[in-house]
């Protein structure tokens, strides 16, 4: 009778299982959200060193030229700005398959941020596509660059150089580029440099646009960096892992990190910070080029 009995007792009850199930439930909901903090924390570092050597070789070839890094040979291009600094370029080439495959070549190392992976566009079949016409698929699409260079601002330059508007046939790169010099810089503390690839913007279903083009700058649209293809903005993969922050790195050196889950109001606060001359210029904004 005493060896039955014990070996009836050998196992665990239904009860005693789903108690344990239970606990180890609770416990997981515990350290989960610490564990993704930690990630979280840890690749942000990363991002933010990446920002660090970034804007110390933006300084050094400001010091050395007595100008701000070229954007690239005009606005309606990819940016090259980052060829100008004396930092190593790599690249990430892949390939991403969705019903069709979409090969990427993309920057690396410094350059490339690991919270931000691309974004989540709507890709239209056309002929020749191996697809049916007009039918269409989801695809994350990396960025050439994860960070953005602040090379336009508010559009300062068209009335110090009296340039005229965007569109105009002079070689118009903004106020961060190599006709403004260093010593035309009033408030280096509080004058965005670089950045996460995020665009502010006054339109709400724009704003947190990711930058397609490797630059950042207050817009009236943002439409120019691509569509969120049925995905807000503020919904992509990228802002999510982000935490709806952005890193800004200043033409001083230091970071800080914008909340862009707060509206952003176009206010002379916001907008002085994107211009040489601290100034917000917001009447630019409207005819901004997208």
């Amino acid at each position: 009778m005493t060896t039955t009995h014990a070996r009836q007792r050998a196992g665990f009850t239904l009860i005693e299982l789903l108690v344990v199930v239970a606990i180890v439930g609770i416990l997981a909901s515990l350290i989960l959200p610490a564990l993704n903090r930690a990630k979280y924390s840890a690749r942000n570092a990363v991002c933010r060193n990446n920002l660090r050597q970034l804007a110390l070789g933006m300084h050094l070839y400001r010091t050395t030229h007595n100008a701000f890094p070229p954007f690239g040979d005009s606005p309606s291009v990819y940016g090259t700005w980052w060829t100008q600094l004396e930092l190593p370029i790599t690249f990430v080439t892949g390939t991403n398959f969705s019903a069709a495959p979409y090969a990427y070549r993309i920057l690396g190392g410094v350059f490339r941020c690991p919270l931000n992976t691309g974004a989540i566009e709507t890709r239209l079949f056309a002929v020749g596509s191996g697809q049916p016409v007009g039918s269409t698929d989801e695809i994350l699409i990396p960025r050439l660059s994860a960070y953005g260079y602040n090379a336009f601002g508010a559009g300062f330059p068209w009335e110090r150089l009296g340039l005229g508007g965007y569109g105009t046939d002079v070689d118009f790169r903004g106020p961060m580029n190599d006709v403004t010099h260093e010593s035309q810089l009033v408030a280096p503390a509080d004058m965005i440099a670089l950045g996460d690839g995020f665009v502010r913007s006054i339109n709400s279903a724009k704003d947190g646009a990711q930058s397609e083009y490797g630059r950042i700058a207050p817009s009236s649209n943002a439409g120019g960096d691509g569509s969120p293809s049925g995905t807000p903005w503020k919904k992509q993969p990228a802002f999510l892992a982000h935490n709806g922050r952005a890193n800004r790195a200043f033409e001083d050196g230091h970071l800080e990190a914008e909340d862009m889950r707060k509206r952003f109001t176009a206010s002379d606060f916001e907008m002085r910070r994107w211009n040489v001359d601290h100034e917000p210029h917001t009447a630019n904004l409207a005819r901004f080029h997208d």
